[in-house]
């Protein structure tokens, strides 16, 4: 990315700043470390972008760019949203010239090409040959969430750039009145709101910095290009996932070089623009430094305290829903005693937004009794006995028509629960009693 703004940028402090702003993105910074192939795949779109505008004219650029957008789209399917704009990028950068033309259109059929047989070999090699099979293949991919819409995809998009912690159930709650935690607008507003107010606010200062810049209507359209169709995707499916907007960054934070670098530029753009970048750097180092981090580990390490040692082979533990923090503590901390030796297996009694809600207490009946059969225990989290929800505990009522928090202490003071191990946020063992199989056994059959 640096190397790809120097050949279009000749200011080095632009370069530099817009890198940083780059670099300290919460998307980035919350996958760079984590193994996944999202910021891989940032990666290569970034280099395919950076070897289309080489100063050399020579054939192999088309197509080795080519294979680095191909690589991309092979690494996580959701960049194929940034190839096309990819593609028409000589067009900004060159105009539309016969060589131009060429470059483009070797471009798009490489890509095609690369993509498709990448595809077709990996369904050949998985015997995948029945189109019925390939569509449940393609719609496994999904994980059973079936939940979109613009709100969602505001707040996401604000979210992948700027940490906004669990200010997102802030809004929710507020949107949607919850009745056990409510969110006053006075409270959304000093808490939050100023950050998704600044987000936009940036978003706006590149759109006028664009329009401003030579080139701008250019500008304009990569933007459009580039951002268009991811931003219709994520409205259409989980919108709020910071990882969704990641094949954007290259084309904003290009838009946003050339913007800042133009002398036609409007000065309140760019101010607005650098503050931006300053308030989210501090912001996003903040909530993902060691010491914050080390704060999040601690908290759930004295929460799990009391069930450390008690845990046997193939137990699991549930907690009630999947934004429990306790939920993600593996990924988050591999590297911690607990997950290093496998001993904790955590899974949530709902998700709320996939289809898996409707029937969550048949699917706790029959992996309780598999577990059960295995010689394992099922420990409970004694949040899901609470006749409400805490305001910290990340539950918005209504967010899901399906589910009510009514519905877990209601479903599990029918079972017969151990006393609670670990304090008030600790945990129950749900017992192996004649009572609890026969019940289970009876929801189990109902397992679809």
């Amino acid at each position: 990315m640096r190397g790809l703004l120097g050949r279009l940028v000749s200011s080095r402090w632009v370069c530099n700043v817009v890198i940083v702003g780059f670099i300290f993105t919460q998307g980035f910074l919350n996958f760079t470390q984590s193994g996944s192939s999202y910021t891989s795949g940032l990666c290569f779109l970034a280099l395919g972008l950076y070897i289309l505008v080489g100063q050399s004219d020579t054939w192999w650029r088309p197509m080795a760019a080519s294979i680095c957008f191909g690589v991309a789209v092979c690494l996580w399917f959701l960049f194929i949203w940034a190839i096309p704009a990819a593609a028409l990028f000589p067009f900004m950068w060159s105009g539309i010239t016969k060589r131009t033309l060429a470059r483009v259109s070797v471009t798009c059929i490489s890509v095609s090409l690369f993509v498709g047989f990448s595809y077709l070999a990996v369904l050949a090699m998985s015997g995948m040959h029945d189109p019925s099979v390939v569509r449940a293949w393609i719609t496994s991919a999904t994980h059973g969430v079936n939940f979109g819409g613009p709100t969602r995809a505001i707040f996401g998009f604000a979210r992948s750039f700027i940490n906004m912690g669990n200010d997102g159930i802030l809004f929710k709650r507020f949107l949607l009145r919850d009745p056990l935690n409510p969110v006053p607008l006075a409270k959304l507003i000093s808490v939050s709101l100023w950050k998704l107010a600044l987000f936009y606010s940036f978003a706006a200062a590149i759109v006028a910095m664009g329009l401003r810049a030579s080139r701008g209507w250019g500008l304009i359209a990569l933007l459009a290009v580039g951002c268009g169709p991811m931003l219709l995707f994520a409205i259409e499916f989980d919108g709020g996932a910071v990882e969704r907007y990641l094949p954007l960054y290259p084309y904003v934070f290009i838009v946003l070089g050339l913007g800042l670098a133009s002398t036609r530029g409007p000065k309140l753009s760019k101010m607005v623009a650098l503050i931006f970048i300053l308030l989210m750097t501090l912001n996003n180092t903040i909530a993902l430094s060691k010491v914050g981090l080390s704060r999040q580990q601690s908290a759930i390490e004295t929460r799990i305290a009391g069930i450390q040692g008690k845990l046997t082979p193939g137990s699991f533990v549930y907690t009630a829903i999947w934004t429990d923090e306790l939920i993600n503590f593996n990924r988050s901390f591999p590297f911690n005693p607990l997950n290093i030796n496998g001993a904790l297996h955590v899974g949530s009694l709902v998700t709320q937004g996939t289809e898996e809600v409707k029937t969550w207490r048949e699917d706790f009946a029959a992996k309780t009794l598999k577990v059960w059969q295995s010689g394992g225990d099922i420990w409970l989290s004694n949040r899901a006995v609470a006749e409400r929800p805490k305001f910290d505990w990340n539950w918005v009522e209504g967010d899901d028509r399906n589910i009510s928090w009514r519905d877990f202490p209601a479903f599990f003071s029918r079972l017969d629960l151990s006393e609670s191990i670990g304090g008030e946020d600790g945990f129950r063992l749900v017992e192996p009693t004649d009572h609890n199989r026969v019940m289970l056994a009876l929801l189990a059959l109902k397992h679809p």
